[in-house]
């Protein structure tokens, strides 16, 4: 009896060894951008890539295409992003179920319309007369900017 008992202690032993070495990964994964602002034009893109690395941070040479990218924990179709919506993203990759660092990619709208108003119709062109100008900023969603600045030029000086 003791035998039987002793060889199912030695067998739960070794299958809890082999279950503990399977889980433990002997690499991680380290995702990169090629920028961190992008527009939000549909057309300004991130390039992502992701390197396999071991635990002394020496990159693997493995199966790269099977690396998965996810946006806001979506899946993308490759490595490239882009976008219409303003706001910030949460990007990561995943390849045989070990998932990488998280990077942030900040997506900001864009000055689509300038809009230039005038508190006068017509001057004389007397040296006497002015006109107050007004410079309204768009961005594409249609939203006034209030926060961009900008400088007028006479002659080219400011």
């Amino acid at each position: 009896m003791k035998n039987i008992a002793g060889l199912i202690l030695i067998t739960i032993f070794f299958v809890g060894c082999v279950n503990e070495k399977e889980s433990e990964k002997s690499y991680f994964l380290e995702i990169k951008s090629d920028k961190i602002e992008i527009m939000a034009d549909n057309e300004d893109t991130v390039i992502l890539s992701a390197e396999i690395k071991d635990k002394n941070r020496n990159i693997i040479f493995e199966d790269i295409s099977k690396i998965e990218y996810f946006v806001n924990e979506r899946s993308l179709l490759d490595n490239r992003f882009k976008t219409e919506k303003s706001g910030v993203y949460t990007i990561r990759a995943k390849y045989n179920g070990v998932y990488s660092n998280e990077i942030k990619i900040v997506v900001k709208n864009y000055l689509k319309k300038l809009l230039i108003l005038s508190d006068k119709k017509e001057i004389t062109a007397n040296n006497e007369e002015i006109t107050a100008f007004t410079v309204k900023k768009y961005d594409q969603t249609g939203e006034e900017i209030k926060d961009v600045g900008f400088k007028l030029y006479k002659d080219g000086i400011e």
